[in-house]
Parts: C-alpha cells; structure tokens; sequence
C-alpha cells in the first residue's frame, strides 16, 4: 500500500497527488526562508522565481501561499542587500510584486 501510494506521488496523476508535490515545494522554500541567506547557493535565489508557480497554479488556494512564501523569500533577500528588482526582472517580473 505504501509503495502504490508513493508510485502515485511520483506519477503525479491524481489531484491528491499534485497538492502534495506542490506542497513539497513549498515546504523547500520555506525552510530557505528560514535559514541564514549566506547559506543560500546563488541558484538559490533564482529557484524563489521557478520552482513554485507551476506546481501551484491548478489548486486555487496555493498561488496565494506561494506569493506570500516568495514575498517572505524577497524580504530576506532585500534585507541581505540582494538586487530583488534585478532578480525579479531576470525572470520576467516587474520590479516589484503586485499585492
């Protein structure tokens, strides 16, 4: 049972299991959040702009908690002297995110 439902996460062909790969991500980028930015590896910072959107576009709920996470991800990185702008404009955003 515990292998069928693992085989079904990594398949992702359910909507249990899209949430939960979704999550996942989430979960990841919250705990780098959560850790000191001199630990972050420059992709790092990047990831903030790739990784999150699209495993969280088809429930409705989770844009909001990935916008709220990045938001906390760029208040980190603005506080660290990070060029926030210039990432967000390397990823086709505008300068700053829209509430």
């Amino acid at each position: 049972m515990l292998l069928d439902l693992r085989e079904e996460y990594e398949a992702g062909g359910t909507a249990g299991s899209r949430l939960l790969r979704a999550l996942d991500h989430l979960e990841v980028q919250a705990r780098h959040n959560l850790a000191d930015l001199s630990t972050w590896e420059p992709v790092e910072r990047d990831l903030v702009y790739t990784e999150m959107d699209a495993r969280c576009a088809h429930e409705p709920l989770l844009p909001g908690l990935c916008a709220a996470i990045r938001a906390q991800a760029e208040m980190r990185m603005a506080m660290a002297g990070e060029d926030v702008a210039a990432l967000r404009a390397r990823h086709g955003l505008p300068a700053e995110a829209t509430p």
